[in-house]
């Protein structure tokens, strides 16, 4: 069930950035989690390439990510287009993990991410990022659907759309197209960003 869920997950995201996506070329998924974004995007883009990194190895489909801590092990420009869904609420330095994939993508950088605009917009987001976080993964290991091994997702902030637009600038990206995604009655948005180098 729980890997049904992924997938879906996988597929509906796929449906908001696939048209932003290169048609072939290197990706890198950086943040890959179970490996459920990768896969759907190579089911459906078969002539682009994905690698895929992460802090630790949480994968339950596809290939093993390429493990980091802190930079990325790649060359520079390495890679046409990265990707990163869900991911900035994680890293005690966003920054630092921003300016490493401006290092390692030639072209463009993909962003989704939940966002809030007030204190409660701020609770809802927070609780939600606990059962889809940290509530989410300790099942998950229970099950067995991720290794025991692998460490807990714990969000270390609640962003908002100010401070990522300063995380980008600062970083060296400029949005090139912004589409928000309301969850209905609140002000707690999934933001797609498409940022360029600037």
């Amino acid at each position: 069930m729980m890997d049904a869920t992924l997938r879906r997950r996988a597929e509906h995201l796929l449906a908001r950035i696939e048209p932003f996506l290169p048609s072939h070329g290197e990706l890198l998924d950086i943040g890959c989690g179970t490996g459920h974004n990768g896969q759907a995007i190579r089911g459906s883009m078969p002539a682009l390439h994905v690698s895929e990194a992460d802090v630790t190895d949480m994968k339950v489909v596809g290939p093993p990510p390429v493990l980091f801590a802190g930079e990325l092990p790649f060359d520079d420009s390495a890679f046409d287009v990265g990707t990163m869904l869900f991911v900035l609420h994680y890293p005690r330095d966003p920054l630092a993990l921003l300016r490493e994939a401006h290092r390692v993508v030639r072209r463009q950088l993909i962003v989704v991410q939940s966002t809030r605009s007030g204190p409660v917009a701020r609770r809802i987001l927070a609780t939600r990022e606990w059962f889809q976080g940290r509530g989410a993964f300790a099942l998950a290991r229970r099950v067995g659907l991720v290794p025991p091994r692998s460490c807990v997702l714990r969000p270390a902030r609640v962003m908002d759309h100010a401070t990522l637009e300063r995380l980008f600038r600062e970083a060296g990206w400029q949005i090139e197209h912004h589409a928000p995604q309301t969850w209905p009655l609140t002000k707690v948005s999934r933001d797609l960003f498409v940022l360029e180098k600037a």
